[in-house]
């Protein structure tokens, strides 16, 4: 998702090198510049917050939660922040309605397109697979097998290690507070 902002970003020539890893900056950023005007749903726009609270820890610092149903959230985000990815007015065009199936946009030239279109892509099965976004057809359902998964990092469970680990790696100053506390407690 983020690599999609930056794209759009780019392409429309708006400037954001101090955007980095965070999403909610990058919309932002293209949502003030008037360029692009984003037609994005509540659900995505609450799924980047979501990824802006814990992508700044995506190397296992903080503890995390994934569920099943969140692959669909994914898929629809991708969906609708990669329809700006291009120079192509149609894909931008194609207009959301809650309730609704998303209509096909398919971006001229586009290399998940190509996928799609090779039935001997090796890629074409896992894209493909229960997406209810990316496909020649607007499936109407998407079959998930529920799941849940959740993991504590290990500066959590031992805090005691964080003084040894600073020497070796960089942790965000607000982190290593928390930790700190959290070591207090």
């Amino acid at each position: 998702m983020e690599k999609y902002l930056k794209c759009t970003l780019l392409l429309n020539r708006i400037p954001a090198k101090d955007v980095r890893h965070d999403l909610g900056k990058a919309l932002g950023k293209i949502e003030k510049s008037g360029k692009v005007t984003l037609d994005l749903t509540k659900g995505t726009r609450e799924f980047i917050e979501r990824l802006d609270e814990y992508g700044p820890y995506r190397y296992f610092e903080v503890s995390n939660v994934g569920f099943g149903a969140e692959l669909v959230t994914l898929d629809r985000a991708v969906w609708e922040l990669r329809r700006y990815s291009t120079l192509a007015k149609e894909p931008q065009e194609a207009k959301l309605r809650d309730g609704y199936p998303a209509p096909r946009a398919p971006i001229p030239g586009g290399s998940l397109e190509k996928i799609m279109d090779d039935p001997k892509s090796p890629a074409r099965d896992p894209l493909l697979w229960q997406n209810g976004f990316f496909g020649k057809w607007a499936r109407k359902t998407v079959r998930l097998r529920k799941w849940f998964q959740a993991q504590n990092a290990p500066l959590y469970l031992n805090p005691q290690i964080l003084e040894e680990v600073m020497k070796y790696v960089f942790l965000p100053k607000e982190l290593v507070e928390g930790y700190r506390r959290h070591t207090k407690q």
